[in-house]
């Protein structure tokens, strides 16, 4: 799958509160016989330019059994914690297939999880495209995990260098990796197997690789690692493990809750719904600010920003979360907070902060609304519809008095009221009333 195309399957995630599991996805066994399945292609994109890693990996299943596989075991390791997991067939129309988790044996390397995911695959040479979408939090460390007020935000990703499957892979396997900048990695492994393309950096097409060639083959393929930084040891070491070992820079926002409370009001007898959102502890988890912060300087670097054509300081808007996104600098610093309210809401909005940090604050209005986990068909197809309709996004943008840095966190309450009739329906086989998704 093209990096821009895996990139277009996905929006902006809830915020970054996820239980454990990992970024890559492996094909493993199913119900048939033993040895009957057999993988033919395998495609993977990684996107890497928020704090969320998003993973987009197509397989093509064959079974050259006597017997129809009922299912499809893939499976994802806990290396990262996953907070969104779901299978689909590539020519499903985004029906998302059903999946329970399974024991796995001895061959499945430690820390990953297998899920039985429920398809068919038909015998005799039957074939079924699938495609697996994980989003991991907290894939991504900081490193150097201190850096001075103004430098540039370095991060680490590590994953494995091959797709990793239990079967050979009769035909090509290939892993686009889309970064945040253009600017090569201080630090990758086998060079010789990589080609850096403006902001995409691909491996392979690896030809006819062998089952669970993460652990065999990648130690004699990896051939050490690029590090420009020198003392490359590390990275050259987990190249000869299998390791796909990144370091790269990354300014976007990193943000992590400790808590998310949202309140629902309805009030029949006013018509009204009523929601207030509490932020606790919402922190920037990125590299924490070494030494003293200034005042001058930061206001010096963004006015530098602003003036300049590609300067991306300030704005509001969509960060990683469905609730809450951010606003970022060249140093990662968090300069705004954007939280999304219904068109309904327009003019009962409100936000509260205790210890006085949110000093600005506006509406922002875009047309058409995200559509959640869809794929890039169906997603396109929702916008346009709500484009017709002349359905808008809008975001209340709150700019604190002192921006987040690596380390610093800050608590608010947002919230609005809207008419109860645009959210509360009837259901036509029960009469009961239903709240919609808010």
């Amino acid at each position: 799958m093209a990096a821009s195309a895996a990139a277009a399957a996905w929006a902006p995630l809830l915020l970054l509160l996820a239980a454990s599991g990992c970024c890559t996805a492996i094909a493993g066994a199913s119900d048939s016989p033993s040895g009957s399945l057999t993988i033919t292609e395998m495609r993977r994109a990684i996107d890497l330019t928020t704090s969320v890693a998003r993973t987009t990996t197509t397989l093509t299943v064959r079974n050259d059994g006597a017997a129809e596989a009922s299912s499809v075991l893939i499976a994802a390791g806990s290396t990262h914690r996953v907070a969104y997991l779901s299978f689909e067939r590539v020519d499903g129309r985004g029906v998302l297939l059903g999946y329970s988790k399974r024991q796995g044996g001895d061959a499945v390397p430690p820390g990953y999880e297998l899920y039985a995911v429920d398809v068919s695959v038909p015998a005799g040479g039957g074939t079924v495209e699938l495609v697996a979408y994980v989003a991991c939090v907290e894939a991504m460390v900081a490193r150097p995990a201190e850096i001075s007020q103004g430098e540039p935000q370095f991060v680490d990703y590590i994953d494995q260098l091959y797709i990793p499957s239990p079967y050979a892979v009769s035909g090509t396997q290939l892993t686009e990796i889309v970064l945040p900048t253009a600017a090569a990695p201080r630090r990758y492994p086998a060079p010789q197997h990589a080609a850096l393309d403006g902001n995409i950096l691909t491996y392979g097409p690896f030809h006819a690789t062998p089952a669970w060639a993460v652990r065999s083959e990648a130690a004699a393929d990896s051939g050490g690692s690029s590090d420009s930084e020198g003392g490359g040891g590390s990275a050259a070491a987990a190249a000869a493990a299998g390791k796909l070992w990144l370091n790269f820079e990354h300014n976007a926002p990193f943000f992590r809750i400790r808590a998310l409370t949202r309140t629902v009001e309805l009030s029949h007898w006013a018509g009204r719904l009523a929601v207030e959102d509490r932020y606790e502890d919402l922190l920037h988890s990125g590299a924490r600010l070494r030494g003293g912060w200034s005042r001058l300087d930061y206001s010096r670097r963004s006015a530098s920003a602003w003036q300049s054509p590609a300067g991306g300081g300030g704005g509001g808007g969509g960060g990683e979360s469905g609730s809450s996104g951010g606003g970022g600098r060249e140093d990662g610093t968090i300069s705004s907070l954007s939280v999304r309210v219904p068109a309904h809401a327009l003019g009962s909005v409100f936000f509260r902060d205790e210890l006085g940090n949110v000093s600005t604050s506006y509406i922002h209005t875009a047309a058409g609304a995200d559509t959640g986990h869809a794929t890039a068909k169906k997603k396109e197809e929702e916008k346009e519809e709500k484009e017709q309709e002349g359905e808008v996004l809008v975001s209340l943008v709150l700019s604190p008095r002192y921006p987040l840095i690596g380390g610093w966190k800050t608590s608010f309450e947002t919230g609005y009221t809207a008419p109860l009739a645009e959210y509360l329906r009837v259901s036509s086989s029960s009469s009961r009333e239903a709240l919609a998704q808010l």
